[in-house]
């Protein structure tokens, strides 16, 4: 998940044709390998051992640096094929890293995340950092003592859509999604109701780590002797 990307480590690019295989505990395979140098592209797959799902994308990371902070990108598509042929697809929130230079380091994820589901003819647009104060309010809240309110929260909601006629969309929302992409996440019984309750929490699921196989290609990133002599 998102959460699991926030460690600060040091920033090594993986050269081109690097690979890393890897295992979870389940028996699910990690396939990566780097695409292309410039722009840096990364390409994997994730592999469930009973083929209940197939994910696979690839990210292409942007980070355009401004005074004191950078505003990182990694497009792509991301996409689960289940074993009922239904395919769920996403492309991640951008982030900011602010106090690059001076000042508390602190990064967010921002702007918006749209996840599909076409067969079933879901979406679902999750919104973060919704309650950011634009800059006036931000000057205000400065003189005025008021906190800011908390950037890592995320809301949405999940709506049918069907395309009618005139080729335009329409949405039925089905239910609300708030919560924080640290810690948790909860769903509406439908749009109108405010009982909500938790399907995803951190302290009941925590973030697993995969272990690398032991018999990798030549080209897997633990024979890299930059690597391997710092």
């Amino acid at each position: 998940g998102l959460r699991t990307t926030t460690h600060h480590k040091k920033p090594f690019n993986p050269i081109l044709g690097e690979t890393f295989q890897a295992v979870y505990e389940d028996g699910t395979n990690v396939f990566c390998e780097q695409t292309s140098h410039h722009p840096p592209v990364s390409h994997f797959v994730v592999e469930a051992p009973d083929n209940a799902f197939r994910f696979t994308g690839y990210g292409q990371w942007s980070a355009p640096f401004s005074v004191n902070s950078v505003k990182g990108q990694q497009s792509g598509p991301n996409r689960v094929e289940f074993a009922d042929r239904s395919v769920v697809s996403w492309q991640l929130p951008y982030l900011v890293l602010r106090g690059v230079l001076w000042g508390s380091r602190v990064m967010d994820y921002c702007g918006s995340v749209e996840i599909v589901d076409e067969t079933n003819n879901l979406k679902a647009e999750l919104k973060f950092d919704p309650d950011k104060p634009g800059l006036f309010k931000s000057i205000g809240n400065f003189f005025t003592g008021t906190k800011r309110p908390p950037s890592d929260i995320v809301r949405g909601e999940i709506a049918m859509v069907a395309v009618d006629s005139r080729g335009r969309e329409q949405r039925q929302a089905l239910c609300k999604v708030e919560g924080s992409w640290l810690s948790h996440l909860d769903f509406s019984r439908s749009a109108s109701d405010n009982n909500f309750e938790r399907y995803w929490d951190i302290t009941k699921s925590p973030p697993e780590t995969p272990v690398a196989v032991d018999d990798p290609l030549p080209s897997d990133s633990r024979f890299r002797e930059d690597l391997i002599h710092l």
